[in-house]
């Protein structure tokens, strides 16, 4: 078991999450990149969060800036090695748009690699006592992928700021924020905690807007050194700006700096300050004020150690050292790593020595913030030119008596300083609530968006199993030059088909042996119906089907069937051949049977079945709908029967098949067709009688389950 708080320390290599990185990133929404360093820029400008692909290159956007560049490599253990942004100069491709603001981030992490502090078991360490540490100013993430096997779970830390995503099941299914973090919480696994250095990475091609950055960027720290030398709220702004400025240029160029820059950190909510800062309060709050005095006390020599041990901020000096083993907290910036030295360097001593009412660091990086501290600057004309508080050799503290203005108009624009600051900061505050609220609503709209998305995506799932389905009867159907070339309709096709009794050997049983006693497996095993058609069968489909299929799954098919193999051998078992001796003689010489035929005086019947002479034998009418058969049709057989019988003479049988049932006044017809002279000495039953020589059977037919039972008469 891991011993909370111990690290193993040394390089961390990128994880298997990376090599699913460009295929995970493939699956965003995409669009065509316009290409070259020029489509960059646009990107840029609309704050681009996501990835573009090109020729080979990927690199990874988060609100314009770039924070990560790689060149696909399937030969690397992590599928992307480091790349260089010239790759893009002329290059055209992919933009993806990334579903969530902490992908690009957590990828280009990965990819980059890091320095592992520490690994740690959910039941000995808790994920939401590293969660509170980390968010006090961490740069790195966390990783709870090991023994878990619902998924795999990550917050991405960055100025002070968490997002949580996770990806569960085997499809992966991303989830979001606190339903992610949830999950993570309630899971059992071990979890790596791991630092990462990234670098912004300026886009070629854009001198013009690097010169119109650094010019603000510029204004900002002179006026900042300026209000630093004029009061206690000028050494406040003076001590944010100071350190903007330290980062060369990160706000306004994005060159290759650290990517802490505050703009990249906006669709990330706040879970601490920053890294070096203390905690937000309103501007010119209480809290702010008492700490701002109290640090002016300290002396400026203090070493980081101390000055760090006992504010929110140091929280992640802290966890640096829970995560390396270290037993004093003291100690933090003796391990000569870059993350330690963050917490406890001289960047943070100067925020300490300064602090003032003015609000402390934030985002305050967008156009309409830099003008609302320009204007405070301009508003102190007495202030120090540029570079006079930046000569400095140490961090800037409580004023001596030798160095406050002595004449009286120095000391009543220093007191004027404070009023004018207040009302352009609250102006500012203003202006972040303002931003805060817009980034509220298009969050709700990206949640409306992404709910569409799933539901447009469940659509098109539909559509790709109906086209699988529809793919697979084509290929029923066959392909290439066995696809069928006509399609015919049900009637049309049947019209056309005539069927043969034949069997498969004369020396096996058939029915002319019935009376000899075979078996009825081995009359059936040996029978056989062959199909012969008017036109090409495999060059027809009917229904969507290949002819075969469809022409053996039909009531006429099936009824022909039962017809010639089954009926027999039931008349036989039953001993029925008296009281159905006509049918039960005719039945062996049935040798061909045809669908929808016409015979006798222009009348139609949906099956006739003839012997070798082409003599009818068997007429019958089919139904398979779910309507009762009415009178009107059983009369209408009736009378097709007799005329049939009256010209042929070879008439057996008329039968009626239904598959629902036949109606009372039905079966009253078929007795009353049927009923013969009292004085007849006739065995025959269901016979129609039309001379003393001639007549017929009349059989009604029920067709259920797949299987035709006789129950006029009754066997």
């Amino acid at each position: 078991m891991l011993v909370p708080g111990r690290s193993l320390g040394g390089p961390v290599p990128p994880l298997d999450m990376t090599t699913r990185a460009v295929a995970e990133m493939r699956e965003w929404d995409g669009r065509q990149y316009d290409g070259g360093f020029g489509g960059l820029h646009d990107l840029a400008d609309r704050e681009f969060t996501g990835a573009v692909e090109a020729d080979g290159a990927v690199c990874f956007m988060l609100r314009g800036r770039v924070v990560g560049v790689f060149e696909t490599d399937e030969e690397t253990d992590h599928g992307l090695r480091p790349g260089d942004i010239d790759a893009f100069e002329d290059a055209t491709g992919t933009a993806y748009e990334a579903p969530h603001a902490a992908l690009p981030l957590l990828f280009t992490m990965q990819a980059t690699g890091g320095e592992e502090r520490g690994r740690y078991y959910t039941e000995d360490t808790p994920l939401e006592e590293v969660h509170e540490r980390l968010s006090g100013g961490f740069t790195g993430y966390v990783e709870l992928s090991e023994n878990v096997l619902s998924g795999d779970y990550y917050s991405v830390y960055h100025g002070g700021r968490a997002k949580h995503v996770a990806f569960v099941g085997q499809s992966r299914r991303l989830l979001e924020d606190e339903e992610a973090f949830e999950r993570s919480c309630d899971e059992v696994g071990i979890y790596t905690v791991t630092a990462v250095d990234l670098e912004i990475t300026e886009i070629p091609g854009g001198e013009d807007r690097t010169a119109a950055g650094a010019g603000a960027a510029g204004a900002a720290g002179a006026g900042a050194a300026g209000a630093g030398a004029a009061g206690a709220a000028g050494a406040g702004a003076a001590a944010g700006e100071s350190d903007s400025s330290a980062s060369e240029g990160v706000a306004g160029a994005g060159t290759g700096t650290s990517a802490d820059d505050p703009r990249l950190d906006a669709d990330i909510p706040e879970s601490g300050p920053d890294s070096t800062s203390e905690p937000e309060t309103e501007p010119g709050g209480e809290a702010d004020a008492k700490a701002g005095s109290a640090r002016d006390d300290e002396s400026d020599t203090s070493s980081p150690g101390d000055t760090a041990s006992g504010t929110p901020a140091d929280d992640a000096d802290t966890l640096a050292v829970d995560l390396t083993g270290g037993d004093d907290g003291d100690d933090g910036d003796d391990g000569g790593d870059g993350h330690d030295s963050d917490v406890g360097g001289p960047g943070a001593d100067t925020a300490e020595a300064d602090s003032s009412p003015a609000p402390a660091a934030g985002p305050a990086d967008d156009e309409e913030i830099e003008a609302a501290v320009t204007s405070v600057e301009q508003a102190a004309p007495g202030s120090e030119p540029p570079g006079a508080a930046a000569s400095s050799d140490g961090p800037p503290t409580a004023e001596s008596p030798d160095e406050t203005p002595t004449d009286e108009e120095s000391a009543s624009e220093a007191s004027s300083e404070p009023a004018a600051s207040g009302e352009d900061m609250a102006a500012l505050q203003r202006t972040l609530d303002d931003r805060e609220n817009e980034v509220e609503r298009l969050e709700a709209e990206v949640d409306r968006l992404e709910s569409e998305l799933r539901t447009v995506r469940d659509e098109r799932d539909d559509l790709a199993a109906r086209v699988e389905n529809l793919e697979t009867r084509l290929h029923d159907l066959g392909a290439g030059a066995a696809a069928p070339e006509t399609a015919m309709t049900p009637e049309e096709a049947l019209s056309g088909t005539n069927l043969f009794v034949r069997y498969r050997s004369k020396s096996e049983p058939t029915l002319d042996d019935l009376s000899d006693g075979v078996s009825r497996e081995g009359v059936i095993e040996n029978l056989r119906l062959e199909h012969h058609t008017e036109f090409d069968a495999g060059a027809v489909a009917v229904d969507g089907r290949q002819f075969d299929a469809f022409l053996e799954s039909t009531q006429e098919y099936r009824f022909a069937r039962w017809l010639v193999s089954e009926l027999p051998l039931e008349i036989r078992d039953t001993g029925a051949q008296g009281k159905l001796g006509d049918l039960y003689g005719a039945l062996p010489d049935i040798d061909r049977i045809e669908f929808g035929a016409t015979v006798a005086d222009d009348r139609t019947f949906d099956l006739v079945a003839r012997n070798r002479m082409g003599e009818p034998l068997v007429i019958a009418t089919l139904d398979d709908s779910r309507e009762p058969t009415q009178d009107e049709e059983l009369a209408a057989l009736v009378r097709g029967g007799s005329t049939v019988s009256e010209e042929s003479g070879s008439l057996a049988c008329a039968m009626a098949a239904t598959g629902a049932f036949f109606e009372p006044e039905a079966l009253a017809t078929a007795e009353e067709a049927t009923g013969g002279s009292l004085l007849s000495r006739d065995k025959r039953e269901s016979y129609v009688k039309l001379s003393r020589g001639r007549g017929f059977h009349l059989c009604l037919v029920e067709d259920r389950d797949e299987s035709f039972y006789l129950s006029v008469p009754e066997l």
